[in-house]
């Protein structure tokens, strides 16, 4: 009898052991997607970031050719052409809450800097150049959360744009 309950444990130890494992390697796996989920949303956002300044930019170095009645438009076309608001919307929905609002003052930057735009400002005015600083900050900023949420350090100088 005494073997018969050793041998009924043994086995009971093997089999929770074994679901323990199992549960803890499912738990690092689904980490792992969430993180490579979260990854891709950072990188999409960023991207568009860029498109969007870039084709702000563009627009603001030829703002004076526009004629005025279109120059909102302009603005809007061009801050709604890279799908910053779709990318923004992903981070939103995958990002722990201090990336998100890190990302959401990005997108306020860059909103701020297409209305200095839809105004009417080319990139060598000041309200133009006070509004990409405001935009190159909060970037920067973002970036060093994405860089420790992701498991790196951050750099102790942020690239040049």
């Amino acid at each position: 009898m005494t073997t018969l309950i050793a041998t009924l444990l043994g086995a009971l130890i093997g089999v929770v052991g074994t679901l323990l494992i199992e549960r803890n390697r499912a738990r690092k796996a689904e980490q792992h997607e969430k993180g490579h989920a979260r990854a891709e949303a950072y990188i999409a956002f960023v991207v568009a970031v860029h498109a969007t300044s870039g084709n702000l930019r563009t627009l603001a170095l030829k703002i004076a050719a526009v004629p005025e009645e279109e120059q909102l438009q302009q603005a809007r076309d061009a801050f709604r052409s890279s799908g910053l608001y779709a990318a923004r919307e992903h981070v939103v929905l995958v990002a722990p809450e201090r990336i998100a609002h890190a990302a959401d003052a990005v997108f306020v930057a860059l909103r701020g800097l297409r209305q200095v735009v839809a105004e009417g400002g080319s990139v060598h005015e000041l309200a133009y150049l006070s509004e990409v600083e405001n935009y190159a900050a909060a970037l920067g900023h973002l970036r060093s959360m994405i860089r420790t949420d992701l498991g790196e350090v951050p750099l102790e100088r942020d690239v040049s744009w």
